[in-house]
């Protein structure tokens, strides 16, 4: 739940999963172009801008949904400087000022939903405790994923 009045957020930007390799990032779609996992989300209360909805870059303007995301994203303490040079996901995508013109709300009323894949980068938004109508948002999400995806 993400409360507004409470100035809750949901979570920040990602990708449910980044496959270690280029063949693997391949291998996690069939051969029809279909995710081998997917997540399905869902409100049980309205998700509005207001008390944080999902936020998506799609993938026609996201370079690394098929590219796969620099290793840095995951770099350590003692790979600091060399990670410097990497862009994070999201960076990456808004690369311009009109690049965020791509990214897209989601707003949901009560027991609507939506599908996305694995490598949809997606967020939660921070709710505005100073909305007229700042009822927290609930949601539940479930994930599907062929069998072996990480085996």
């Amino acid at each position: 739940s993400i409360d507004p009045k409470q100035n809750e957020s949901g979570f920040s930007p990602h990708r449910d999963r980044q496959p270690e390799t280029p063949s693997a990032l391949r291998d996690s779609f069939f051969r029809d172009g279909h995710s081998k996992y997917a997540t399905h989300w869902i409100a049980i209360e309205a998700a509005t801008p207001e008390n944080s909805c999902l936020y998506v870059i799609p993938k026609p303007f996201d370079p690394g949904y098929l590219e796969g995301d620099d290793e840095a994203e995951d770099a350590s303490v003692d790979e600091e400087e060399d990670a410097a040079q990497y862009l994070d996901p999201l960076s990456r995508a808004l690369d311009t000022k009109q690049s965020y013109q791509n990214i897209r709300a989601l707003p949901r009323q009560a027991c609507q939903s939506v599908l996305f894949t694995h490598r949809i980068l997606h967020w939660g938004s921070r709710g505005n405790p100073n909305a007229l109508n700042n009822r927290p948002r609930l949601a539940v999400s479930f994930v599907y994923s062929e069998e072996g995806f990480e085996a």
